[in-house]
């Protein structure tokens, strides 16, 4: 698969909306390769950011045992008093755990805060942005169908028959090139908005 080009795109006008020229289709398919690479992108940013919060619960879960261990941790005395040594080694011990619980106090809010704000925000971005293009693509490439096969049907009728149809058909190739310019500028509109 060829690497889509990242440097930015031109920008969609609203004047080749109307036209419906290969410039414009083409234009599409450069944004929707860029959506599709913007949304793997985000996808795998998800992805590992998810793994790097299952990573950093496992090792605070380690790291708090680890914090209650050294602050429960007591000498087993020899003669009524501990030593000088066995004191300052408890009191460090002491200090040691209430410092690893403070790290896992920040750290626990470092990943909500990850969680809130950059997952949630990422996964919102993909799920209504980049599916919103895709279903106004889709919507497009129908509208887009039924209104060259319609065209198609028009242009096949014969003038010189006095084809009865010919009035049916005629207003349903006007009605479907409205809903087709309609359906091209909501495209735009959403491809605008979602790369500006």
């Amino acid at each position: 698969m060829a690497e889509v080009q990242r440097d930015g795109l031109p920008p969609l006008e609203y004047s080749e909306c109307f036209m419906d020229s290969p410039s414009f289709r083409d234009l599409i398919d450069m944004y929707d390769k860029e959506l599709e690479a913007n949304g793997a992108d985000v996808k795998a940013l998800i992805k590992g950011c998810q793994s790097m919060i299952t990573a950093t619960e496992e090792f605070s879960k380690v790291q708090q045992s680890f914090a209650h261990q050294i602050s429960k941790f007591k000498f087993q005395t020899i003669g009524e008093e501990k030593t000088e040594d066995e004191q300052l080694i408890m009191n460090s011990f002491q200090t040691f755990a209430q410092l690893l619980f403070a790290i896992e106090d920040y750290r626990h809010n470092m990943i909500s805060i990850i969680s809130v704000r950059l997952l949630k925000t990422l996964d919102t971005f993909r799920k209504e942005q980049v599916h919103k293009s895709r279903d106004e693509r889709k919507k497009f490439e129908r509208c887009a169908e039924k209104y060259y096969t319609t065209l198609d049907n028009y242009l096949r009728m014969s003038v010189k028959k006095k084809d009865p149809n010919i009035m049916e058909v005629s207003c349903c190739y006007g009605n479907d090139l409205m809903e087709l310019r309609t359906v091209r500028m909501e495209l735009r509109t959403v491809e605008w908005d979602i790369h500006w």
